[in-house]
């Protein structure tokens, strides 16, 4: 039994009753079955794929942009962006068109052209500076008399390094392609929203259920609710009353302090005869009450 216990339901915000048991089976059955399957696997993933391919790129632009920093950063991006972040996008868009949705091919073959364009100019970068990613050997030999003379040969390790630099890109930008293939799933993603929408109005809806069973059952509520209104209200003009009565008094005060006349101060202490309720407040007088 686990330690800590899980309970059935737990107490909203508003008041509400709302049952774990819903929400937890909802995780549960949109959680991923292995880790192979998880979204940090596919983070790592293309993580791994974008620094192999950053120092491939590097070692190919330093051999010939030594003096030109800013372009060989730029062509470092534009590399990275065609054999990595293409090929993603193109694998998502692609598991879409498969189950359905509905997704321009001109988007799809405008994405593959990019990435074939990018890889056809890696090709020709490799092959074209193979030399200079992998400079040639030399054979130097000297005389008795201290002189040399150097023969430069061919290196025989050009070309199929080259090719090897060529291919290892496409080899990682055909992982990201098929790991992105793979994990897409735009129908589960809409079916989990649609879920927890679905939850949500399914909790409002029996909220307002509750609401009108309790109108229902109580028939007597209309009119219990209007004497609550009405017993309120008579609080209301009551506080209203007794701040009149205050204010005035305090009215009739500062009138003696400034007038400091003997009579009118006799005038003004007179107290106010007690009134009723009833004839306190008469709004329809514009808020005086018959002892004015």
């Amino acid at each position: 039994m686990s330690k800590k216990s899980v309970s059935i339901w737990a107490m909203g915000e508003r008041g509400q009753i709302i049952f774990n048991a819903r929400n937890k089976t909802r995780k549960e059955r949109h959680q991923p079955d292995s880790v192979w399957n998880h979204s940090i696997f596919l983070v790592l993933m293309i993580g791994a794929c974008a620094i192999i391919d950053y120092y491939c790129f590097k070692s190919l632009f330093d051999s010939f942009l030594l003096d030109k920093p800013v372009v060989r950063s730029l062509s470092i991006g534009a590399m990275l962006f065609a054999f990595d972040f293409i090929p993603i996008y193109l694998g998502m868009n692609l598991r879409k068109r498969m189950q359905g949705y509905n997704v321009a091919i001109p988007i799809i073959i405008s994405m593959a052209s990019c990435f074939i364009i990018a890889f056809g100019a890696n090709v020709l970068l490799r092959i074209v500076f193979k030399d200079l990613a992998m400079p040639d050997l030399s054979e130097a030999s000297t005389s008795m008399f201290g002189s040399v003379n150097t023969e430069t040969a061919t290196s025989s390790r050009a070309m199929p390094y080259a090719v090897f630099s060529s291919i290892l890109p496409l080899l990682t930008s055909i992982g990201s392609f098929l790991i992105s293939y793979t994990m897409s799933n735009p129908l589960k993603q809409e079916m989990k929203q649609l879920e927890k929408e679905h939850s949500i109005l399914s909790d409002n809806i029996g909220q307002l259920e509750a609401i009108l069973a309790e109108y229902e059952a109580d028939p007597d509520f209309f009119n219990r609710i209007t004497r609550d209104d009405e017993e309120k209200y008579e609080i209301m003009r009551w506080m209203i009353f007794e701040k009149r009565e205050k204010y005035r008094d305090d009215v009739r005060q500062r009138i003696k302090e400034y007038l400091r006349d003997a009579t009118a101060n006799s005038e003004l202490s007179i107290p106010l005869k007690e009134v009723t309720w009833g004839n306190r407040l008469d709004w329809n007088t514009g808020g005086r009450s018959e002892c004015e």
